[in-house]
């Protein structure tokens, strides 16, 4: 189908080697390697970046469930790309085929003598909209961390998300197939067990690679589906994006293992949460992700973080809330209900739906600045542990912004610029 640009329409940003700091736009089209890629590098030329080198992409298809790989000549772009911070929002399966250049099992093998092989880290927000950051044009809600990362970067504002829902735009994401080739079609679907990813290309190439957070492709532990079963070396999250919407569940997946957390059980008084008590998913995400970076400090690592936030139901801690609350902005409460229901699998208090939310404004603004200051600490860590400079890092969103939490689009100026929003 046709991609809508006023709808979604994307960014990257990122720093070259040599600091220097522009703009660069690139049309993404359903050819991402032919088409992305040199119309990134002839930008990367024009603007004076950096002198590529020439090298060998290995382009590899699916036939037959086998893998068939076939070599053409392309630009390396791995030269250009180290030591980059790219920062995209709207979901694009197209940037990630500059990740699959530098990468490839076929420049690993000229690349790693020269220099280590880059690490990649690709965190992706759940329908967060083009204008809610600041370096978009946000007036309300505090982003710093993502700003300056702009800032410090190089914007790419016509990038494309695969679809406007969740599930199909990470089957994109995860194999670079549009939704004429693509396997997952409409939420709730699953990979097939011939799909590459990725992940998987990376594996090849000797990258540990991680997955923590909302996969969105179903695939409970042990389905040929799953991330363990498709490129991924470890896992920690939820394994059906139904249950993804709430933010305490009573459990978790580490790889094939159930993470309890029995003091998530029965939180919720009167439609809402119990202030100060419970275990926030979101935070143990970030935590485990802080946790993977470090142990695989001295590998080539792939971490690909698709957060949650600011997804549905509308609940953060109260640290992350009280700058908000203290504007005292407009606030129509929303009633415990609606929306998924998780089956109640999840957790006993998700039978009725989406928590109530007194204060849905300023919630979701601090679901945001609380998922920015998680970025931040992973920036942060990048330089501690002195790998900013070999480390590619991605910022994106799935797709649109939605008010089904209980906020309104308007209020933040969500969409930004662009006319529609998710399902648009």
């Amino acid at each position: 189908p046709t991609l809508v640009d006023d709808y979604l329409g994307d960014w990257v940003a990122f720093r070259c080697s040599n600091g220097c700091k522009e703009t660069s736009r690139a049309t993404a089209n359903d050819s991402a390697l032919s088409g992305f890629v040199p119309c990134f590098e002839k930008s990367l030329h024009e603007k004076g970046f950096i002198e590529l080198q020439k090298g060998y992409r290995q382009r590899l298809s699916v036939k037959d469930g086998e893998r068939q790989r076939s070599q053409s000549k392309l630009t390396n772009s791995s030269q250009a790309l180290r030591s980059t911070k790219i920062m995209n929002h709207k979901t694009l399966t197209h940037i990630f085929s500059i990740c699959v250049t530098i990468c490839s099992p076929a420049l690993v093998a000229t690349a790693a003598k020269k220099e280590s092989r880059p690490n990649i880290v690709f965190i992706l927000a759940d329908d967060l909209g083009y204008g809610e950051l600041g370096c978009y044009g946000q007036k309300k809600i505090k982003t710093p961390r993502l700003d300056q990362m702009a800032k410090e970067g190089v914007r790419f504002t016509s990038h494309y998300s695969g679809f406007t829902v969740c599930s199909p735009s990470r089957c994109a994401l995860m194999t670079g197939k549009h939704m004429g080739h693509a396997s997952v079609t409409g939420n709730g679907g699953r990979l097939k067990k011939e799909d590459v990813t990725v992940a998987m290309l990376l594996q090849d190439a000797g990258y540990k690679t991680c997955m923590i957070g909302k996969w969105g492709l179903v695939g409970r532990p042990g389905h040929p589906g799953s991330p363990n079963n498709k490129g991924f070396d470890h896992f920690f999250g939820f394994d059906n994006q139904g249950f993804a919407h709430f933010y305490y569940p009573e459990y978790l997946w580490r790889n094939d293992k159930k993470v309890l957390y029995p003091d998530n059980h029965n939180l919720r008084v009167n439609g809402e949460y119990v202030k100060g008590k419970g275990t926030y998913s979101h935070d143990e995400f970030a935590k485990e992700a802080l946790q993977f970076i470090r142990d695989n400090k001295d590998n080539p690592f792939f971490l690909y973080l698709p957060f949650a936030i600011p997804h549905a139901e509308l609940t953060v801690p109260e640290d992350s809330m009280a700058q908000y609350l203290k504007l005292n902005w407009p606030e129509k409460p929303k009633i415990e209900g609606k929306g998924n229901t998780g089956g109640g699998a999840y957790g006993s208090q998700y039978k009725k739906g989406y928590c109530g939310q007194s204060h849905p404004h300023a919630a979701y603004a601090g679901m945001i600045t609380r998922m920015d200051g998680n970025v931040g600490r992973i920036l942060d860590l990048l330089d501690e542990l002195k790998l900013s400079e070999n480390t590619l890092v991605i910022f994106s969103s799935d797709n649109g912004p939605s008010p089904e939490g209980g906020q309104t689009l308007q209020f933040f100026n969500s969409s930004g610029p662009l006319s529609g929003h998710k399902r648009s």
